[in-house]
Order: structure tokens, then sequence, then C-alpha cells
């Protein structure tokens, strides 16, 4: 079993000089580290449910998952989880445990569950080859795809029942050669963009998975390179988009125009929400920005936090 160690949040002490563990660099371009026995989480960690909560940001270059207070303007990280070989996608579910897709070298990887203020995984879900993107509703339920062309079923979604560390079920997208991101909203509705056949001329498409359905519809086929996605309460689908650099929302049942937008001038890996859904997160050259929503005006924006780049945020609370 792998130690684990606390670090307290420099929030709670003032002789604290910093919160954060000082960032490594990988040990070759696109290299990961594999985790080992004797490998150390250090942990600072908030409890959102006596907080005005935090945003998660999972830096794979420092193998690291930063931690930002909620509010606030211009937030430096005041906390960090360490000891990822290279963490990837986040989730939070409604209990505030935060999920994070770990992918280690030769197509390995866990999904590691921390619970607020844990300081160790309380659970670790394996079978997802380098997983990737992760997705949690409201009853638990856990989806995860994985990005290694080696050891994996590219356009499939492995699902873990609440309470399984195991993968229990498949969701396959005919419609896609690969999946690149999943959202899931309270009903267990499964979102997925990826790429369509026709390589070497890329196309991109959006389905869904009703809850309890195991056949994809077409949401949009239309969508420049989307990057990103996220369902807020009301069910609108937020897409960030790669070519275009901006963020567009789409109503039930998402046909058509979206009804907003908001100009990021750059591509977004990740984006979230407040439990409220009034702020919305995205990842920028290393920063997590937020914006107020659904009526975008600009806010703040956090320190730098990575040299590297971000690959997933999740707010806890979060909207779920």
């Amino acid at each position: 079993m792998r130690p684990f160690v606390l670090a307290v949040s420099c929030l709670a002490l003032a002789a604290c000089s910093s919160g954060n563990v000082a960032p490594t660099a990988p040990s070759a371009a696109g290299a990961l580290e594999t985790r080992t026995a004797g490998h150390e989480f250090h942990v600072a960690h908030f409890d959102g449910k006596k907080s005005a909560g935090v945003i998660y940001a999972a830096d794979p270059g420092d193998q690291t998952v930063w931690i930002v207070p909620q509010t606030g303007k211009n937030q430096k990280a005041s906390g960090s989880i360490t000891g990822f070989s290279s963490p990837q996608g986040l989730a939070v579910d409604a209990s505030q445990n935060l999920y994070v897709a770990d992918a280690t070298a030769a197509g390995g990887g866990v999904i590691d569950v921390f619970a607020p203020g844990a300081s160790a995984p309380t659970s670790t879900l394996t079978g997802v080859p380098s997983p990737y993107s992760i997705g949690v509703d409201s009853k638990g339920n856990v989806y995860s795809n994985c990005e290694s062309n080696d050891d994996c079923t590219l356009n499939a979604v492995s699902v873990f029942s609440a309470g399984s560390t195991t993968p229990t079920s498949t969701l396959t997208d005919s419609n896609l050669t690969a999946i690149n991101y999943i959202a899931v909203d309270a009903a267990g509705d499964v979102f997925v963009d990826g790429d369509e056949p026709g390589f070497p001329v890329r196309a991109y498409e959006i389905d869904e998975f009703p809850a309890g359905q195991t056949t994809p519809t077409i949401v949009d086929g239309s969508i420049n390179a989307p990057s990103a996605l996220f369902v807020d309460k009301q069910g609108n689908l937020i897409v960030g988009q790669a070519n275009g650099a901006d963020i567009q929302v789409f109503a039930p049942p998402y046909s058509g125009s979206p009804t907003s937008s908001y100009e990021t001038n750059c591509q977004s890996a990740s984006l979230t929400l407040n439990a409220a859904g009034t702020a919305l997160w995205y990842d920028c050259a290393g920063q997590a920005y937020q914006v107020k929503y659904p009526k975008f005006k600009a806010v703040e924006s956090s320190k730098s936090l990575s040299r590297w780049g971000l690959a997933g945020l999740a707010a806890s609370p979060g909207s779920i």
C-alpha cells in the first residue's frame, strides 16, 4: 500500500510560506512517470462543505492537481495534490468526492477517488487504460474513456456502477472512431465528442447516450473541433471549440444555432460550473479563468498554475 501524507493548507496556517509543492518537469518530453510503491501523495484539501469552495486543476506536466479558491480575484493555488503520473480528467460528485484520471506508462492508469479532506484515496478505480476524461452522475455512476491506441477501444466509454471499482458496462459509439471528451448530466445522460471516420480529412461530432440507453444519437455534426463539454443543471450543453477559440451554449434538443457564446481566444481542454451555476471556469495556457454564467462576463483569473498547460478542471462543490 502506498503511504500518503496530509499537508495542511496555508489558508489555515498563517506561518506557511506557500501551499504549493515545487513543480517538477517531466523526465522527458511526453514521458509518463510510473507510480511505484512508496510514491507519496501530498494533499492540501479544503472541505468544500465548510468553505466557499475550490477549483481543482489537473496539471500533467507538473504531475499535480492544484487547488484554487472559487472566490477572490487572481487567486494563487493554495494547495495541491502531488504524486500522480499524469493527471488528466477530473470530476466531483454530489458528495464532493474528487475523481482523478491518472495515466501511467505503457497504457496503464487508475482513477483515484479522494473524499473532501482525505489524506489518501478512499478508493481506486481500475480497468481503463490511460484514463482521460471523467464524468459522474447524481447516483455516483462513473464514466471514463481512454487515450491509448494500443491498449483500448478508442470509441468506447467504460461505465462504473456506483460503488464499483471496475467497469460494469461499456457504451460504444459506432459513429466515431475515437471519443475525446465526456460530459454527464445529473440524470445520467452521457455526452461525448470525438472524431468521425474519414481520416485524413478530420471531422468531428457530438453524440448523446440518453440515460439507460446504449445506442447514441447525434447531437451535432457541424461544430468545428469541440475541445471540451459540460452540461448545466438546466440541461444546456456547453461546448468549448479548438478552432474558433470560443465557448458555445446549446439548449435542448441542441439543434440549430447556439443560444449564447463567449470568445476565449484560447483552446480549452476543460469546463466546469460552480454549484449555483453562476460561474463558469475554463482553462487557457496554464491558467483557470472564470466568467459569469449564463450571461457571459469576464470576472477574474487565477495566477498561472502550470508551465505546461492544464488537462482538467472540476469545481467543488460543483453543478451536479
